[in-house]
């Protein structure tokens, strides 16, 4: 099964077996690139298999911080955002979502046009860091949602101009509920 990873600046493709045993070694493509991979269901860890410069084998850990999952009605496929720990312990937000050959060019597709921003989660909008008319770049922060006693930002998945903003301070949205417009 093909997934497109899109972590800051990098995009890449990673074609899965159908199925994953923990604890046992599988292969994977990385872009088009083999790799020996071993995932720890206990400890939300994915093991890169490698052999140093000494011909020593060498584990890389990437740990799974945190998983949410959003489906909207009208879309076809659901989209995650992960937290993970990566290879020298830096933090990493990124998102995953099912690949399909073109997409790319669907993906193309949408620049220019106006895009809605919706709350991935369900809780009380604490702020709103944007006014109608301001221009917003890639990850921006736009909102900060407050859900079970956590914060939590909404950031822009393009940038764009807000062209409405649908809600206001100290609203309850629920999760897929419309927060802005963004051309």
């Amino acid at each position: 099964m093909k997934w497109q990873i899109k972590a800051k600046t990098k995009t890449h493709i990673v074609d899965l077996p159908s199925q994953i045993v923990a604890g046992r070694v599988f292969e994977a493509q990385i872009d088009g690139k083999s790799k020996t991979l071993r995932w720890d269901r206990e400890g939300k860890t994915l093991f890169i298999l490698e052999s140093n410069s000494q011909g020593f084998a060498v584990e890389r850990p990437i740990s799974l911080r945190s998983i949410r999952s959003t489906s909207f009605p009208g879309e076809l496929e659901t989209k995650f955002e992960l937290e993970i720990a990566g290879i020298h312990g830096h933090l990493i937000q990124t998102s995953a979502q099912r690949y399909a050959p073109g997409q790319e060019n669907r993906e193309l597709s949408k620049v220019g046009k106006s895009s809605t921003i919706r709350s991935p989660i369900t809780g009380k909008v604490l702020k709103i860091l944007v006014k109608e008319g301001d221009h917003a770049e890639k990850g921006t922060i736009l909102f900060i949602v407050e859900a079970m006693k956590m914060e939590n930002k909404i950031f822009a998945p393009s940038a764009g101009i807000i062209s409405q903003i649908k809600v206001n301070e100290g609203q309850s949205v629920m999760a897929g509920n419309e927060l802005m417009s963004l051309k």
